[in-house]
C-alpha cells in the first residue's frame, strides 16, 4: 500500500473517497442528514519532519504532524468524508468561558436545533478517539501529506468494512 500511495495524488485520492461514500450511500450505510466534524492532528514522530505544528487536544499542547478533518455520520456513526457548504453558529454564555462554534451544513434547521444537535456531539469524540486508537492514526507513515490523504481514506473505507462486517457477525 506504500508504494502505492506514491503514485496517487489528492485530485485521486479524492474522487475515491467519492466513489466509496456514492456506493456506501447506495447501500444505506450512511444517513447523510447530520454530520459530525472533528478535527485532529495525527502526530509523526520523524526526526526530520517537515509537517508544522498543530495543537492536539490529546497531548495539551502543540506536536508537529497532519492536521486532519473527520467526518462522522451522526446516524451509522461511521467516518466518512463529505464536500459541502458550511454555516458556523457561535454559541455564548454556555457555561465555559469561551465560546463554542458550531458548524452546520443544514442552512434550513433552526438554530435552537443546531446546538441541541452539537449537545450530543460529545459522542463523536468517542468515535474519533476509538478510530485513532484501532486505526493507528497517531501513528503517520509518512511525514508526506498526500500519504497522509491516502491513509486517512483508507481509514474511512476499513472502518466503513469493519462495521459492514460487525453487523453480520452475532452479538455486535
Amino acid at each position: 500500500m506504500s508504494t502505492y500511495s506514491y503514485s496517487l495524488d489528492d485530485i485521486h485520492i479524492r474522487r475515491l473517497q467519492r466513489a466509496f461514500i456514492k456506493n456506501a450511500s447506495k447501500l444505506g450505510l450512511y444517513d447523510g442528514r447530520i454530520v459530525n466534524l472533528d478535527f485532529h492532528t495525527a502526530p509523526h514522530y520523524g526526526e526530520e519532519s517537515v509537517l508544522e505544528e498543530h495543537w492536539a487536544g490529546a497531548r495539551n499542547k502543540r506536536v508537529k504532524g497532519a492536521l486532519t478533518l473527520f467526518a462522522q455520520d451522526s446516524e451509522s456513526k461511521l467516518i466518512l468524508y463529505t464536500p459541502a457548504d458550511i454555516r458556523q453558529v457561535v454559541v455564548r454564555r454556555n457555561g465555559h468561558e469561551k465560546p463554542a462554534f458550531v458548524i452546520t451544513n443544514d442552512f434550513d434547521m433552526p438554530v435552537e436545533l443546531v446546538v441541541g444537535n452539537y449537545a450530543r456531539r460529545w459522542r463523536v469524540e468517542n468515535g474519533i478517539a476509538e478510530a485513532v486508537k484501532f486505526f493507528h492514526l497517531n501513528a503517520l507513515s509518512s511525514p508526506i501529506l498526500v500519504k497522509i490523504h491516502f491513509d486517512m481514506a483508507m481509514t474511512m473505507v476499513a472502518d466503513t468494512l469493519y462495521t459492514m462486517l460487525a453487523q453480520k457477525l452475532r452479538g455486535f
